[in-house]
Parts: C-alpha cells; sequence; structure tokens
C-alpha cells in the first residue's frame, strides 16, 4: 500500500515491524479466531504522524486463535525469528528488555479448554508529605457540574485543604480534576508520612487458565496462539483474598463525603498490599 513504517525508526526496526505484520497477516489467514476481548484485535492501524502516514503497532491484543498443528508450529518460527529481530532491534538502542511487549504471541499446543476471568484492577501508592499535588476527585464536564465542583472546593477548603481545579482530557472527554497538597491531606486525617495509602480503580484486568489435559498454565490473555479441541469459557471473577486492602484497612472518608471522589484512602498498617 505504500505507507512508510516509520520515519524515525531505523531499519531493523522496520525489519521487525514487518515480521510482526507477517505474523498476524499468518495467523489471520491460517487460523480461527475464537474469541476477541474488549476490541483488541491483532492488527497494524494507520496513522497521520509526522506529516506521513505510517503503520502503528497495537498497543495491547486480547485474542484467541486455534491453528492445526502444522500451522502453530509455522507461527512459532515466524514468532522466534520476529522475536530475534525486536532483540537486535532493542540491542541497537541500547536496550535491554526484561520482559517482551505483552502483544506478543503465546503459543500453546494441546490445548483442552480455556477459562477467561475478568476483575477489577487497581493501582495503589503511600502518599509522601512532599510529594506532587494528588488529583482526588473527577468531573466529566458540563453546565450542571460546575456547580457540583465549585461546593466540592468549598467543602474541602472548609476542612483546611486547599483544592485547586485543572482540566484534563480523559480518552477524548474533557474532565476537570480537583488536586490537593499531599501534606494538608495527611494533616487532615491525623497521619504522617507515608501512613496513608490513595487507591484507584485502574481498569478490568484480563486473566486466561489455559487447560493442556490436567495441566493448567495461568497468564495475562493476550495474543494466544492455540492448538487443540477446546472451547473457551467465561468464568465467574474471583473472590476478593483477605489481604485485599479493603478487607484489611479500615476506608478513611471525608466528613459528609465528597461527590466527585475518584480515589479510596486507607490507613497504611501492612507495608506491602498485593493489587489485582
Amino acid at each position: 500500500m505504500g505507507y512508510e513504517m516509520s520515519l524515525k525508526r531505523s531499519e531493523q526496526w522496520n525489519k521487525f515491524y514487518a515480521m510482526e505484520r507477517q505474523l498476524f497477516d499468518f495467523v489471520a489467514d491460517n487460523g480461527q479466531l475464537v474469541r476477541t476481548i474488549d476490541d483488541k484485535p491483532a492488527e497494524y492501524v494507520i496513522s497521520h504522524r509526522y506529516q506521513s502516514l505510517i503503520y502503528v503497532p497495537p498497543e495491547s491484543i486480547r485474542q484467541v486463535y486455534r491453528l492445526d498443528a502444522n500451522k502453530l508450529s509455522e507461527a512459532k518460527d515466524k514468532a522466534n525469528a520476529m522475536i530475534l529481530e525486536y532483540t537486535k532491534a532493542m540491542a541497537e538502542d541500547n536496550k535491554v528488555s526484561k520482559r517482551l511487549p505483552a502483544r506478543f504471541p503465546q503459543i500453546f499446543s494441546g490445548v483442552t479448554k480455556i477459562n477467561i476471568q475478568t476483575n477489577e484492577a487497581y493501582s495503589s501508592f503511600l502518599v509522601r508529605t512532599y510529594g506532587d499535588p494528588l488529583p482526588i476527585a473527577r468531573y466529566f464536564t458540563n453546565k450542571t457540574q460546575e456547580d457540583t465542583i465549585n461546593k466540592a472546593v468549598c467543602k474541602l477548603r472548609a476542612l483546611g485543604i486547599n483544592a485547586i481545579v485543572l482540566d484534563s482530557t480523559v480518552t477524548g472527554e474533557q474532565a476537570k480534576y480537583i488536586f490537593v497538597q499531599p501534606n494538608e491531606l495527611l494533616k487532615y486525617f491525623g497521619l504522617q508520612d507515608e501512613e496513608l495509602r490513595c487507591r484507584r480503580s485502574s481498569g478490568t484486568q484480563y486473566r486466561a487458565f489455559v487447560y493442556q489435559g490436567k495441566e493448567k498454565v495461568r497468564t495475562n490473555i493476550g495474543y494466544l496462539l492455540c492448538e487443540g479441541d477446546f472451547d473457551v469459557y467465561d468464568t465467574l471473577p474471583q473472590e476478593p483474598r483477605s489481604h485485599k486492602t479493603e478487607l484489611c484497612k479500615t476506608q478513611l472518608t471525608f466528613d459528609g463525603g465528597l461527590i466527585g471522589q475518584h480515589v479510596e484512602f486507607y490507613r497504611a498498617e501492612i507495608e506491602t498490599v498485593d493489587e489485582d
């Protein structure tokens, strides 16, 4: 089609990109698409960058393909050759990859069943006294929200927390965030440096349990290339583990609550907390 792969990358990177696209095309032509999740297909898209049209790789892939044994073997050879070119490109940039990109294929033979599990994922961190201002409330803007935002700011200031409002764009939607100073937040809750944990939802986590007879492999679902007579099932979200934040801590809240608050606060009584 004549589009340039990249105007900034080296020939080595372009070679890798070309091989990855060839792998995607090979699997699409020779495999059966069993499941696509969250509209994350294995394909490059055409994007207008640097005043030119270029191919851009997908940030992530969530697809399950079935291939016969011979085609899976060919796909594996292509994947290994592609990974070698990726390693060379990284070395050319004086970089060492500790792990391969999540969009790279995971290959399984003799698959008898795949279970897909979804859970809400969270990120969390300890609040530092002299850290950067923290966004604690979010509002997707419209005329009716302005009054709500003003009331929230006034409420926080009445609590001794100097709140400021900043604009931002989230997934194409205009939003306003209320930011506060971490030292004032700690003071309000009566806590010291790193005694407060801030926690927020970071989206959805997808896991796949790939069964090969009696063997089971647990992995984050990405680009799964599988051989075998299998079906894909959705399983119920797992029960919260006993050491999850919301189970082992008491949530701290503002007096009377805060409309638009999109983070949670907990007393950091435990040094490490695993989050899905």
